[in-house]
């Protein structure tokens, strides 16, 4: 009788220890699928503030009449006003100008103006920087869910050795060090410090794509940091 007792006990006990490690690891998934729907919707409201920004400077004149202007710039002819939603340049500025006859009675009105725009516009690249900045970082944690959901699978439902014990600082720790990553990312690319980049679309949109697989990879593009690093300042005698 008591040896089925302690036969029903180290039974119950061995499935007490079953039961919750699958209730860690559905907590655990549900804690991933939870941080990667919010890093989603910070991303979607940072891209949508990011193309908001704009800077706008009013003309004095309403009969003013300019040619076919870029997709970064535009005339509000019923507001009598102009806005840009980048930073203005010197060449920018000249290319603005170009944009009406230089013998126009408005042109004096229109060039005050492009010159405000372009004075109001240096606030404007702080802020695209810092946005776009958030949107790398956020954009580079994306990259990191998705190998870590990739990971989690394969360890749970193929290895089925993930210990919560041995593993939590990878999912804890890894988002973290995918958004500064990305944020890296950026700044060295846009430093042209990292080459082999070409852009021939969008902007933002590189940003984006670079800092997905940034994040995605960290471990290897920690390691191509780790190179450009040992690049620009030297090695250790014992590397």
């Amino acid at each position: 009788m008591e040896d089925a007792v302690s036969s029903s006990e180290s039974k119950s006990a061995k499935e007490n220890e079953k039961i919750l490690p699958q209730r860690a690891l559905a907590i655990l998934a549900f804690l991933v699928i939870g941080f990667t729907l919010l890093i989603v919707w910070c991303f979607y409201q940072s891209f949508n503030n990011l193309e908001s920004l704009k800077a706008e400077a009013l003309l004095k004149r309403t009969d003013i009449v300019l040619k076919e202007y870029p997709s970064w710039f535009y005339f509000d002819k019923k507001n009598s006003k102009i806005v840009t939603v980048k930073f203005i340049t010197n060449e920018d500025k000249n290319n603005l100008l170009k944009l009406i006859d230089i013998n126009s009675i408005a042109y004096q009105d229109f060039k005050e103006s492009v010159d405000r725009l372009a004075y109001d516009s240096i606030s404007l690249r702080s802020k695209i920087l810092v946005y776009l900045l958030l949107i790398g970082g956020l954009a580079a944690t994306l990259g990191v869910q998705i190998r870590t959901i990739f990971d989690f699978i394969g360890r749970v439902c193929y290895k089925e050795n993930l210990d919560i014990n041995v593993w939590w600082p990878y999912y804890l720790l890894r988002p973290l060090m995918g958004f500064l990553v990305g944020a890296l990312v950026i700044i060295l690319s846009k430093a042209k410090i990292l080459s082999g980049i070409a852009n021939d679309g969008d902007e933002n949109l590189l940003w984006i794509a670079i800092s997905t697989l940034a994040g995605f990879g960290v471990v290897d593009v920690v390691k191509r940091l780790r190179t450009v690093s040992k690049a620009l300042f030297g090695r250790d005698a014992d590397d």
